[in-house]
């Protein structure tokens, strides 16, 4: 069923607490919060929340703002910085990790005050339904799920179900599939595709899609040039994960952009259209295939300095925001590409998007990082010279001759 076909605003949304962490809670001008929050200021929709998933959002917030503070005052004290430490230049000095945390969940509170988030009634929760559906192995209480955790999802389709008898319907921007089956409750999987839906209504928007993949080429060489001069912001992950939960690999330093092979333009949504200004703003995904070349230190004692270097090439999914500018004459539209960002922070380069068999490793693991840098009599394992001090007594060094 197209849900878009019969919007009749404005509507109610429901965001539930998985939304607001995968949209990193991004409350700015440019984030889908933000787009949200047009729309309410618009009149098209009214924002429905609960004190569970107000809880739940504080929560996580807290908790990440936390463990980012805390690695960046762990950056803060690296001893490469000990030479800005009286540069006026370079400010370097901690964060207060409480206040910056309060900071946070005060934002969050501000973002719920601007779209007059209306509250659920928890008085409206039927406990002996919620118990029944519990012992009874109902959704939201599957057999393999850990029961108890899904308590907070359980009294907010409870409360949901009473909202949607005098206000139906109602719309869950949710993951959850549990939510889908409550009665006169409709989910949309991302915040972006509801935007979408509520757009599109509109015929500007369903021409401005088209241009897009009419313009493909272009996006992809836009998309290329920005990769290859920004691609020391990619982040790679060079551990991997086994079934048994034991890390292996590396962990890499440097990152190299080698090459960019565009394959296509997916998840095309309208997220914002700016009447006044003419603009049509468009999020959607390129993907593509990275190859990549990473720097790792190698750990030897002897040589602090030495590093290795890695190849791997990856399945990559990049998220892109589009601004279109349009001119309206007549029952003609022109339109033209203003702008195309690329949002580094969400391209996820790992063990999962590794193609197989394509990490290699390209420098002499026997050698000194300097190629210069001769060695006379190396270990024949590690390359480390073997002096007097250093014979293992079998031809390897005292560290190899162990193992031989």
């Amino acid at each position: 069923m197209d849900i878009s076909n019969w919007f009749v605003f404005p509507i109610d949304v429901f965001i539930d607490t998985q939304v607001y962490i995968s949209e990193a809670y991004n409350f700015g001008a440019k984030g889908n919060l933000g787009y949200f929050s047009k729309q309410v200021l618009a009149g098209n929709a009214t924002h429905i929340t609960s004190d569970i998933v107000v809880g739940e959002v504080e929560k996580h917030i807290a908790k990440d703002v936390s463990e980012a503070i805390s690695a960046l005052n762990k950056a803060v004290d690296n001893r490469s910085f000990a030479i800005f430490r009286d540069n006026k230049k370079y400010q370097l000095q901690k964060i207060d990790e409480s206040e910056m945390v309060a900071d946070a969940i005060s934002i969050f509170h501000s973002y719920l005050s601007d779209t007059k988030a209306f509250r659920l009634d928890t008085g409206t929760i039927d406990l002996s339904s919620v118990i029944s559906d519990y012992f009874e192995a109902r959704s939201p209480f599957g057999s393999k799920k850990d029961k108890k955790s899904e308590f907070p999802d359980a009294f907010n389709i409870s409360m949901l179900r009473k909202y949607a008898e005098y206000n139906a319907p109602v719309i869950v921007v949710t993951g959850d599939r549990d939510f889908a089956e409550a009665e006169n409750v409709f989910c949309f999987k991302t915040l972006g595709e509801l935007l979408d839906a509520i757009n599109s209504q509109n015929e500007l928007t369903r021409n401005a899609k088209e241009y897009i993949k009419n313009h493909t080429q272009h996006i992809f060489d836009e998309v290329e040039l920005t990769l290859m001069d920004g691609g020391y912001a990619l982040e790679v992950d060079g551990t991997d994960t086994d079934q048994k939960g034991t890390q292996h690999g590396v962990e890499y330093d440097e990152i190299e952009l080698l090459s960019f092979s565009a394959i296509s333009l997916i998840n095309i949504g309208v997220v914002n259209i700016n009447l006044p200004d003419r603009i049509i703003t468009i999020n959607l995904d390129c993907k593509a295939t990275l190859k990549v070349s990473c720097t790792f230190p190698t750990g030897k004692f002897w040589d602090p300095f030495a590093y290795g270097t890695m190849e791997e090439t990856h399945n990559a999914i990049i998220p892109l925001a589009i601004s279109i500018s349009f001119k309206q004459d007549d029952e003609e539209v022109d339109f033209s590409i203003d702008d195309i960002e690329v949002d580094f922070s969400y391209i996820e380069l790992n063990q999962y998007t590794l193609k197989d068999g394509t990490r290699l490793r390209t420098d002499d693991p026997n050698r000194h990082w300097d190629d210069n840098d001769y060695v006379d009599n190396p270990c024949p394992d590690c390359g480390r010279a073997i002096t007097f001090e250093t014979e293992g007594g079998n031809g390897f060094c005292t560290n190899c001759a162990p193992n031989h």
